[in-house]
């Protein structure tokens, strides 16, 4: 009853694989490469870039029509020249990077400064119009240059121009030299050229040996030419449209091509790039041949190629900046359509047949020809093989109707198989996993196939729980992976126990499994990385912390002691040196080598290389031992410069400074044009720190470092590659402050002890003397007070008063008489009753001053006026100052200044300001002040003094605590714009304090 529901299920699928259509159109299979490109839009100043240089530094310089670009992988920093129109660019013997431009004006760059030549002028009125095809900078210093305007020039150090005429119609062939500049650089320069010889005569010096070639190529014109080597002895010179091999043993090889030669590069495996104008690139081998599948940008012009140190290849373009090809050895396989899709399974049936399972069907490669087998839209093929009957199996989901085309070449029968899983086969069995269903049939119940006869399924179905892969060992063992662990089956398969080793890492979900030809199984855990099994013993676990590119396995390859690993960013190829105790080493291939998509379904073998089915097409990885022997190169890391309180500052090891000045900011830079993204920096005190620090800035700010010396060491890394850069060190030392001197501590103790010893005696002898002082204030208080007392109450004012009364009760004016007596009484009584109390409120000052002022006017009618102002933020009703403290000074103003006055009515000003710790009394008028000619007002005013003005200025001190501050009482002549004197002006300081009504007073 299973057999039949199950056949009922498979029915229209059985169908489907017995209809075959004509093969799909063939189509030719090709090699590609990605190579990402960088314009303007990723930093270029233009598009147009004549030439790509690495320096001995292996910085990457770039020159273009609108200046130059030095690259580290990172920032493209771009620098403006003389003339930002620059064709060449070589090093000199001294580091020194050399631009050299269309009109002839040089520049150079020495650390990280450009500096214009020196002789510039003299070189643009002499040579109008030089063209620079090449040029170098020999070890006296002298630049050679080749022009495409019928003469060469030597330049000295000291600006002498020497030229040469190289065009020489009468020459019966044309003649060039060959001189070398460099290790794998050599400067070629024409030394006779004519038109129309099909002949070139070659002089190659090599130090006392001199060579010569007699070369069959014509040079058109003023075309390119150049040269490079691999080893320093075999040379290959370019010119027109061919390249010639010179051999140092005197012979040569030449090939030629259609399109003339822009630029040739040899690389570190002996093999030469070759730039074509309009024809892109191809890649040579040592003999010149065209290696097969090499072309690249087959319509742009190549104008150079370089070899950066990680391997990876630059090409600079005129019209679309630059290409950067990582890695020749992995492409990517186009035809049509057919191949670039998503690719879920790849089986090899020979060395001359691929099978291809995409989500448009199942293709076959063969004879680099591709041809569709089995046309299905949307299908989800989770595995692919053949038997030794070479029947096809295709597993997965096929929804929709499904066509088969006709049987295909080298190919009998297809089977049709319902599966979640990839199948796996132990002997003549196959074990897969159904929507929750482990099956398995015997191979030997398969009928032969004719064209449309019926295919059979499994006979035999048992139950099981839902298994999300299923594994079958050397032994027959079947394994179940699932999202929560790893099972093994019984012999009957309906029974499955768990697997529950002391690790919790199978827990975490099973990907896929495989077993080592040691026995040992690698296990595929879901985000975990690998788990290595013994039996049913955890081993060992390989994670992105050991080196593993992505912890997300997605497929298992074992070849030999090899285990090729499928993750989410790429390719890990572990390799084992032994299992007991566990050592490997790991190889990554990913974005870093060229292996842009990192989606990958299945790894296989084929004709030697490593296939990858991606999410886009099919990837080659070629000749995989070299990625396994590949020597991790050094990261170039340098200290650029060090801005610190003198400027910018490059090429130190050390660096001392004063304390003071105790700020730097250290630049560096590390070089990686494959993973730059990956770089970061360390760095630590080598003599204080054991611990590395880690950063992704390319700046070091370092601020408030103690006196003392510190050797900083920086490095970079990119730890997922291994890879390391040297060290770098830095010394600093930092200047103690000049109050850190030996000799100015022991003089600073000895000062201490003086001055602690000084500072004691001296406070014995203060409280001492505050004591006696304090007895004595009391005393001097008290004195003061009454001699305030009578100083306020002048006996002249009294007397002159009582005269003012008699006068008015003489002349019979007895109610203002007794009006005069009643506010005199009133102003005595005040006098009496506020000179008790040592401080009274500013308004009662107020009222006091008011009334005393007054009695003045009924005293001298018509002699003055005057005001009163009070500062609004002073509380008059509770803001206290020393008790009558202005009188004295007031009847200084009107006895010596206003009585005096002639022609003018006095006036009397009088303000109280509030600060922050005193209020700012001043009172003005406008009298003849103390300086009028011919009278005595200084003498009298001063006479006066010793009566008020003295003691109001001893009271202040003795309120403010014995200040010898002047200004708290100041005396200001005012005098007109003439000079004249215009009044006199006192202005005091009166300590103050507030009444708290609720609390007391505050002060």
């Amino acid at each position: 009853m299973k057999i039949y529901l199950y056949c009922m299920k498979m029915r229209p699928f059985m169908i489907l694989f017995s209809l075959f259509i004509a093969s799909a159109p063939c189509t030719s299979q090709v090699k590609e490469f990605n190579l990402p490109n960088y314009t303007q839009e990723d930093g270029l100043p233009s598009n147009e870039t004549y030439f790509v240089y690495r320096d001995s530094k292996n910085y990457l310089w770039i020159a273009t029509d609108k200046g130059v670009v030095r690259y580290d992988g990172q920032v493209m920093q771009t620098f403006k020249l003389p003339d930002n129109v620059v064709f060449k660019i070589r090093e000199d013997h001294k580091g020194r990077i050399w631009f050299f431009s269309h009109t002839g004006k040089l520049a150079y760059f020495f650390n990280e400064v450009i500096y214009p030549y020196p002789h510039n002028d003299r070189i643009v009125k002499e040579i109008p119009h030089m063209l620079i095809t090449d040029a170098y900078v020999d070890r006296d210093d002298n630049i050679i240059i080749s022009s495409a305007q019928r003469f060469h020039y030597k330049i000295s150090a000291s600006g002498s121009i020497e030229k040469v005429d190289f065009l020489d119609p009468k020459a019966p062939f044309c003649r060039l030299s060959i001189v070398q500049t460099g290790k794998t650089d050599f400067f070629p320069q024409l030394n006779a050229f004519t038109y129309n010889r099909k002949e070139l005569h070659i002089t190659r010096k090599d130090g006392n040996k001199v060579i010569e070639y007699k070369v069959p190529v014509e040079l058109t014109g003023y075309g390119q030419y150049g040269c490079r080597s691999v080893n320093g002895k075999d040379l290959y010179f370019f010119a027109a449209n061919s390249i010639v091999k010179l051999a140092d043993d005197g012979s040569f090889l030449l090939k030629s091509f259609s399109s003339q030669v822009l630029s040739l590069n040899t690389n570190a495996n002996g093999t030469i790039w070759v730039g074509f104008s309009k024809a892109g690139a191809v890649l040579l081998d040592p003999g010149l041949n065209t290696i097969a599948g090499t072309s690249i940008l087959t319509h742009r012009s190549i104008s150079s190629v370089v070899e950066d140190y990680e391997g990876g290849t630059w090409f600079s373009t005129l019209d679309k900046g630059l290409f950067h090809l990582k890695n020749i050895r992995i492409n990517y396989w186009v035809g049509d359509s057919s191949i670039t899709q998503e690719v879920y399974r790849l089986h090899s049936m020979n060395d001359q047949t691929l099978l291809v399972g995409t989500s448009q069907g199942v293709y076959q490669v063969a004879d680099r020809k591709i041809s569709r087998i089995l046309n299905q839209k949307n299908a989800v093929i989770s595995d692919l093989f053949t038997d030794s009957s070479k029947n096809i199996y295709v597993c997965g989901h096929l929804p929709g109707e499904n066509i088969f085309s006709k049987k295909a070449k080298r190919v009998n029968r297809f089977f049709f198989i319902f599966c979640t899983s990839e199948i796996t086969s132990h002997k003549d069995q196959l074990f897969w996993n159904n929507g929750g269903h482990l099956l398995n049939q015997e191979l030997p119940g398969f009928p032969r196939h004719t064209m449309f006869s019926q295919p059979h399924y499994p006979i035999e179905i048992s139950y099981f729980f839902k298994p999300g892969i299923v594994f079958c060992d050397k032994g027959g063992q079947v394994w179940v992976g699932s999202l929560n662990g790893l099972y093994r089956a019984f012999p009957s398969l309906d029974t499955a126990l768990q697997i529950k080793p002391s690790s919790t890492v199978l827990s975490q979900g099973i990907t896929c499994m495989r077993q080592l030809d040691n026995g040992l199984y690698a296990i595929g855990i879901r985000f975990g990385g690998i788990a290595l099994m013994q039996d049913t013993t955890i081993i060992g676990t390989i994670t992105e912390k050991d080196g593993l590119l992505n912890n997300s396995v997605k497929y298992l390859l074992p070849i030999k002691n090899q285990l090729w690993v499928a993750t989410a960013k790429g390719v890990s190829v572990i390799q084992f040196k032994s299992y007991q105790p566990l050592s490997y080493a790991i190889t990554n291939i990913g974005r870093n080598e060229g292996l842009y998509n990192i989606i990958i379904n299945q790894l296989i073998e084929y004709r030697g290389n490593i296939l990858a089915a991606t999410s886009n097409g099919i990837y080659a990885i070629e000749e995989p031992g070299t990625f396994l022997g590949k020597e991790r190169n050094i990261i170039p890391f340098y200290i650029n410069n060090i801005r610190y309180y003198k400027g910018d500052t490059a090429g130190i090891t050390s660096l001392r400074v004063p304390f003071a000045e105790n700020s730097f900011a250290i630049k560096y830079s590390a070089l990686s044009f494959s993973s730059p993204a990956d770089i970061k920096y360390y760095y630590r005190f080598a003599n204080k720190d054991t611990t590395w620090q880690v950063t992704t800035n390319t700046e070091l700010l370092l601020e408030n470092l103690s006196p003392g010396t510190y050797d900083i060491e920086l490095k970079a890394g990119i730890h997922g590659d291994r890879r390391w850069s040297v060290v770098q060190h830095l010394e600093i030392i930092i200047d103690k402050p000049w109050w850190q001197n030996n000799w100015l501590r022991l003089a600073a103790l000895a000062l201490i002890v003086a001055a602690v010893s000084f500072f004691y005696n001296r406070r014995i002898a203060k409280i001492k003397s505050q004591e006696r002082q304090k007895l004595e204030m009391k005393t001097t208080m008290v004195e003061m007070e009454q001699k305030l007392l009578h100083s306020q109450m002048n006996p002249h004012f009294i007397f002159n008063s009582l005269s003012s009364i008699q006068q008015l009760i003489v002349s019979g004016d007895r109610t203002e008489a007794n009006e005069y007596l009643v506010k005199l009484a009133r102003l005595i009584r005040q006098t009496l009753d506020l000179s008790t109390r040592s401080f009274i409120t500013v308004e009662e000052e107020k009222d006091y001053l008011a009334e005393y002022l007054v009695l003045e006017q009924y005293r001298m009618p018509l002699l003055f006026d005057f005001s009163i102002h009070v500062d609004p933020a002073i509380d008059a009703g509770r803001t206290e100052i020393p008790n009558m403290m202005l009188q004295p000074i007031i009847e200084n103003c009107i006895r010596h200044g206003i009585k005096h006055l002639e022609k003018k009515k006095g006036f009397i000003t009088i303000r109280m300001d509030k600060k922050e710790d005193h209020i700012l009394c001043s009172i003005t008028d406008n009298g003849v002040g103390r300086s009028q000619p011919g009278n005595a007002n200084r003498a009298l005013y001063a006479a006066h003094k010793s009566y008020g003005m003295t003691i109001v200025h001893k009271r202040l001190s003795i309120l403010m605590g014995n200040n010898t501050n002047e200004d708290i009482l100041q005396v200001r002549d005012l005098v007109n714009n003439d000079g004249s004197p215009a009044g006199t002006q006192v202005i005091l300081q009166l300590p103050f304090k507030t009444i708290n009504h609720d609390q007391g007073n505050s002060y």
